[in-house]
């Protein structure tokens, strides 16, 4: 009797629409329903209704998911098989020494290479300037630093230099005599040390100094005893 309920009972409870072998099965519906699941469990699952599709039409044919490695081996563009002989020589690359003024001064050629042993030996040198007309004046000092545009910088130079004695500043006038605002540098004090109708020769000490290639006439040493 209880079999005989429970076979009555499950066949009020059946509906068609749930049942995955009947011509009345309704898909969404059993996917609403709670508690529905398919009659082969480990069934396999597709990303889609053409991926199915496929393996019904041909069900020995293997379906590639997009963006596996198998997918990706047959997007790959095919590369060309260079021979040993074919392949590109390895070089080396050479390191690019940096330059730079200084080590310029190291290897520099030529006449102006003996700044360099004045520079080392510490020999001063003599150096006449010259300005727009003619020859301005000299300086001696010892060599700092140089480059091949004959630009110098100079320390404990002490210049010489001729001028016009009628200016609008006078002549020996020292900068530490006016009222100079702060912040700003004081001139060396200038000496006369000669004086003519027309012009005078002034003279004056200057710690550092940095002279363009374009104002130099001549260079001389004024000691060579180092060697």
């Amino acid at each position: 009797m209880a079999e005989n309920e429970k076979a009555q009972q499950s066949r009020k409870d059946y509906d068609p629409s749930l049942d995955f072998f009947s011509e009345k099965f309704d898909p969404l519906k059993a996917i609403l329903t709670p508690g529905v699941s398919p009659p082969i469990v480990d069934a396999k699952v597709y990303d889609n209704t053409s991926q199915f599709y496929q393996f019904y039409l041909n069900p020995n044919k293997q379906i590639v998911k997009a963006g596996s490695s198998k997918s990706q081996e047959r997007h790959t563009e095919p590369e060309r098989k260079w021979l040993p002989h074919q392949l590109p020589i390895p070089s080396k690359r050479k390191t690019r020494i940096e330059k730079n003024v200084l080590t310029n001064m190291e290897t520099i050629k030529g006449p102006i290479k003996l700044l360099t042993k004045c520079k080392d030996e510490r020999i001063q040198i003599k150096v006449w300037t010259r300005h727009s007309h003619g020859i301005r004046g000299y300086c001696i000092g010892y060599v700092t630093i140089f480059d091949k545009h004959w630009n110098l910088g100079l320390e404990e130079v002490t210049e010489t230099w001729t001028r016009p004695k009628r200016r609008k500043i006078p002549a020996g006038m020292e900068m530490q005599e006016c009222e100079i605002s702060k912040g700003r540098l004081v001139p060396p004090p200038i000496k006369v040390i000669k004086s003519d109708e027309k012009f005078e020769t002034c003279e004056r000490h200057i710690d550092q100094l940095v002279i363009r290639g374009e104002q130099i006439v001549m260079i001389a040493l004024l000691c060579t005893g180092a060697k």
